[in-house]
């Protein structure tokens, strides 16, 4: 059951329940997604719940409940590190496991990850180079335990990084931030079919919308209008508006932000 669970976590490691509890307390419903406060989930102690918990429950001499594993052969592994990703990937003749675009030289017994750019690599062994949109990793297969040690070593610029996502999700659909500098942000917005998002205003900043695939429903002010592929229209600051699809099909938005 899962207050039995509840009322062990609470035995035998009280912050990190007390932390749940709370993130969940002070957290947002959005839309059908429920999201638990970042700040309070984050003030959780950093344990892996088997050694906060589970080993405590084996051996804490309390009459409380048994602790019982059983054992499963599921072909199922705890990919708790790149390297172990490695060794469950599908490895080529050289002992490389890559994905996406790709290109290699004289490269053995390698993880190398490309998600949006292309990654080439010539003459390494025994390298982890992952791309992302936000950032590229790029360690051996002996120093990888030492990432977390520059993860936390980075700073303000990883709090960036972790607060502000190139690709967003919402119950709508997602946009993805294409370029960004003094005054403006560019988005690429993807409204799902029916779907809509708020009626809503900003105080500081106008937007430029363009179509790009699908048929737009926009609202500004009192006006309610379509917009059809290449069309556009502009938000001022300060205007009420809404952007919803009301087709069966996805609605593609470049918006562009200034001020």
């Amino acid at each position: 059951r899962s207050s039995l669970w509840i009322e062990q976590i609470r035995l035998h490691s009280p912050k990190i329940l007390e932390a749940c509890e709370v993130a969940m307390a002070k957290g947002d419903k959005d839309g059908v997604f429920f999201r638990p406060s970042i700040k309070q989930f984050e003030s959780s102690p950093n344990d892996a719940i088997d050694y906060a918990v589970m080993e405590k429950m084996a051996g804490d001499g309390t009459d409380g409940p048994d602790c019982w594993v059983i054992p499963l052969d599921a072909g199922w592994s705890d990919i708790g590190a790149w390297s172990t990703f490695w060794l469950e990937g599908k490895h080529d003749a050289s002992g490389n496991v890559t994905s996406g675009s790709v290109h290699i030289e004289s490269v053995n017994d390698s993880l190398i990850l490309s998600n949006h750019r292309t990654v080439a690599a010539v003459g390494i062994e025994k390298a982890i180079i992952v791309e992302t949109k936000d950032a590229v990793l790029v360690t051996t297969m002996e120093s990888e335990q030492a990432v977390k040690d520059l993860v936390a070593n980075l700073g303000e610029e990883l709090e960036v990084l972790k607060k502000h996502h190139q690709v967003v999700n919402r119950p709508w659909g997602t946009y993805e931030i294409t370029d960004s500098g003094s005054g403006f942000q560019v988005k690429h917005l993807y409204v799902k079919a029916g779907e809509s998002l708020s009626l809503q205003k900003h105080s500081y900043r106008a937007e430029h919308w363009v179509v790009v695939s699908g048929k737009a429903t926009v609202t500004r002010e009192q006006q309610v209008f379509t917009l059809e592929v290449n069309e556009s229209t502009f938000i001022p600051v300060g205007s009420k508006h809404r952007l919803q699809n009301k087709t069966t099909e996805p609605l593609e938005i470049i918006e562009i932000q200034s001020g």
